[in-house]
């Protein structure tokens, strides 16, 4: 049964879909406790989600759906469509006290600051994806070209007429910076791993059971197999080492790029494995089946993309092989803390150097392991938690009156 809640005491939180479970379970029964009533604005859309029952409790509770004809829910594009069509209608509507707009589905949030500041609502950015640099990495759109000034000059102005804008990260606030948003606008929380990541022994490990891998060295790249990410030189790395029977290349997720695992595995790279995504109730069985995490993230994504999937690798404890530019966040976590090691990109020389150096000396795999737990005591420092988030958002709620 859907809980009820004041009216005139309630936050809007807009974005699509939920693939932002650990922010939302994280921030809103703290917003509760404080008496405030959160509410989630997202598609009915299902083509990317596969909730466990908790979540499904957990929509039931927060969620306002923005309703899609059940034929079209698992068509993205439909979903996106709708939303942009939908959405609108529920935020004139709106009577909570504040709005916090992610960007999720790009550019939404433009259209809805623009409904929130007509309404007289304050409202905050949360900056997940930034947009339009992504496209311009994505070669959707040429830099610096008309299309590319007149979107730039559109989101900055929704920026400067928000409250607060959150980064995801230190590169996306110099990104944010030196497009024109107010330094002072820019608050930097970091992604929370999911709770029910934690570390799980060898000889308890569900994941390795079912995939057979027990006697296996492992190297994992679990996530989104997006565009914005490479395996060029993991795919080189493998090859290189498929005379090293105990050595197993582990990827598990799903996206446009999964297609280049697949003609590998198809191609006879027999040290290469496939998994489909794991129920959230099994995560920390596969990241803790890793003995090195992989990652990778294009030249030019720094800053205008910031994994979640980063966060939730250190929550497992394992090294992490990052191949990055050494100005995001991830790299200079991992050269703060020591925490693995940073792979310029294209180096498959250095990457499969790195794995061999972990393969053979497990000693500075287990220390390298152990220096994750520096990095998570940093992330859980009271300035980045989610209390000092709740208690940003109820400042924006409190400037209504400033």
């Amino acid at each position: 049964m859907k809980a009820t809640h004041p009216r005139d005491k309630t936050i809007l939180f807009v974005n699509t879909f939920i693939p932002v479970a650990p922010l939302y379970e994280a921030v809103f029964p703290r917003l509760v406790d404080k008496g405030l009533w959160p509410v989630a604005l997202l598609s009915q859309g299902e083509y990317r989600q596969s909730h466990k029952d908790t979540e499904m409790d957990f929509l039931a509770d927060y969620g306002d759906f923005v309703w899609i004809p059940p034929g079209l829910r698992s068509h993205k594009r439909w979903c996106n469509i709708l939303y942009w069509l939908l959405a609108p209608l529920k935020l004139i509507r709106t009577r909570s006290q504040a709005i916090v707009f992610l960007t999720q589905p790009p550019f939404f949030f433009v259209l809805g600051a623009t409904i929130a500041r007509l309404r007289k609502i304050p409202y905050a950015v949360q900056v997940m994806d930034l947009w339009p640099d992504a496209l311009v990495e994505l070669d959707y759109l040429r830099k610096d070209g008309l299309a590319h000034r007149l979107l730039l000059k559109w989101v900055t102005k929704a920026y400067n007429h928000a409250r607060c804008v959150i980064s995801v990260g230190r590169c996306m606030r110099d990104r944010l910076i030196s497009q024109g948003v107010k330094p002072d606008k820019i608050t930097v929380f970091y992604h929370w791993p999911r709770v029910e990541i934690h570390p799980v022994e060898r000889e308890d490990n569900q994941f390795l059971k079912q995939e057979g891998l027990y006697e296996k060295f492992i190297i994992l790249y679990s996530g989104n197999m997006g565009y914005g990410y490479s395996f060029d030189s993991i795919l080189e790395a493998a090859k290189r080492l498929r005379e090293y029977q105990d050595i197993v290349f582990m990827f598990v997720g799903r996206g446009p790029r999964r297609k280049e695992i697949e003609q590998a595995i198809a191609s006879g790279q027999g040290n290469v494995a496939l998994s489909d995504f794991v129920p959230q109730d099994f995560i920390a069985h596969s990241l803790s089946a890793a003995d090195i995490h992989f990652l990778s993230l294009r030249p030019g994504f720094e800053g205008a993309i910031v994994p979640g999937k980063f966060y939730a690798t250190l929550a497992s404890k394992r090294p992490i092989l990052y191949e990055v530019m050494a100005t995001a966040e991830g790299a200079r976590i991992i050269e703060e803390f020591n925490c693995g090691m940073v792979i310029t990109p294209g180096d498959a020389d250095s990457l499969t150097a790195h794995i061999l150096h972990f393969y053979n000396d497990r000693k500075a795999l287990a220390n390298t392991g152990d220096h994750t737990e520096k990095a998570l005591e940093y992330l859980a420092q009271p300035d980045l938690s989610p209390d000092a988030y709740v208690e940003t958002l109820l400042r924006v709620m409190m400037s209504k009156h400033s």
